[in-house]
C-alpha cells in the first residue's frame, strides 16, 4: 500500500468514528423520550416568553440604552 491509500483509509476511519460518536443518545423508553421532549418544549416556551417580555418592556417604557442597561 502506498502512502495515499493509507492516508485515505485513516481519514475515512476518523470520519466514521466521529459520526458514530456524535449521534444523539438513543432513548429506548418511549416515556423517557416524552419527558425529554416535554422538558425541551417548556424551556423553549420560557425563552420565548422572556424574549417577548423584554420586547414589550422596551416598547412601552421607551428607555434609552443607558436606562435599559440599568433596568
Amino acid at each position: 500500500m502506498n502512502f495515499r491509500s493509507v492516508f485515505l483509509a485513516l481519514s475515512f476511519s476518523a470520519v466514521v468514528v466521529t459520526t458514530v460518536c456524535a449521534q444523539e443518545k438513543q432513548v429506548k423508553d418511549p416515556s423517557e423520550s416524552q419527558v425529554l421532549n416535554t422538558q425541551t418544549y417548556i424551556e423553549l416556551l420560557r425563552s420565548d416568553l422572556n424574549a417577548q417580555r423584554r420586547q414589550i418592556i422596551n416598547e412601552t417604557m421607551q428607555l434609552d440604552d443607558k436606562q435599559a442597561r440599568i433596568f
